[in-house]
């Protein structure tokens, strides 16, 4: 739960005052957007401080917070994004499973949705292409000083061989996390799914060996088993 930014359940706000599904996917959602508001603004002044005149900062200096920080939050926000899309049929209603007070056809669900696929176009989906984008751009240009400063911490712990492997981390982490909520829970087919991308990433981890340190290897090649397993 602190992993997924769960902070009602964290704090047990929920058992003392009832929390619909809205208020932590506000809390989630709009918070990140919020936090990440704060973080460019923050970077803007720390920047403009600094300088002896008043200059607005490069965009390299404002993307390399912005993209730690949507690293951390990027399960947590897809799958609350996810989550609305998780509806089930009672007696011809259609209820959220998350929260079954709440109907899946009513205007506010259709509000929430529709804020939904913007994030999920935007952020879930944008997050992986662009940072795939940016990187394959920069391709010859990795070990250069001014592309390790604005985005190095995405592939320097990664072999040349792999320098695009964060996205692919990305997707694995978007499929077991957020994917799995869109199946039916009935069914062997989440669980199904699970072992076989879990399984697939383990193979495609000790292929390529993307880590430059072999501590690192090691360390993710025992999650990748755990996970498997």
């Amino acid at each position: 739960k602190v992993f997924l930014l769960e902070v009602l359940a964290i704090t047990r706000t929920g058992c003392a005052i009832p929390v619909s599904f809205y208020t932590s996917y506000n809390m989630t959602v709009f918070g990140m957007t919020g936090v990440s508001v704060l973080v460019a603004a923050g970077v803007v002044l720390h920047q403009s401080s600094r300088a002896r005149r008043c200059r607005i900062p490069r965009l390299t200096e404002i993307i390399k917070p912005l993209f730690m920080f949507w690293l951390l939050c990027y399960p947590a926000v897809s799958l609350k994004l996810f989550q609305v899309f998780n509806c089930m049929e009672v007696e011809s209603v259609r209820l959220l499973i998350q929260d079954m007070r709440l109907s899946c056809d009513d205007d506010t669900w259709k509000v929430y949705a529709v804020v939904s696929v913007g994030y999920l176009l935007v952020f879930t989906a944008g997050l992986p292409v662009g940072i795939s984008l940016y990187v394959y751009r920069h391709r010859h240009s990795l070990s250069s000083s001014t592309t390790l400063a604005s985005i190095g911490f995405v592939y320097e712990q990664y072999g040349p061989q792999a320098y695009a492997w964060e996205p692919l981390e990305l997707v694995r982490k978007l499929i077991l996390t957020s994917g799995l909520t869109l199946l039916d829970p009935e069914t062997p087919l989440p669980l199904t799914l699970a072992v076989v991308v879990s399984a697939a990433a383990h193979v495609v981890h000790a292929a390529y060996k993307p880590f430059v340190e072999r501590r690192h290897y090691l360390l993710q090649h025992g999650s990748l088993s755990i996970t498997t397993l």
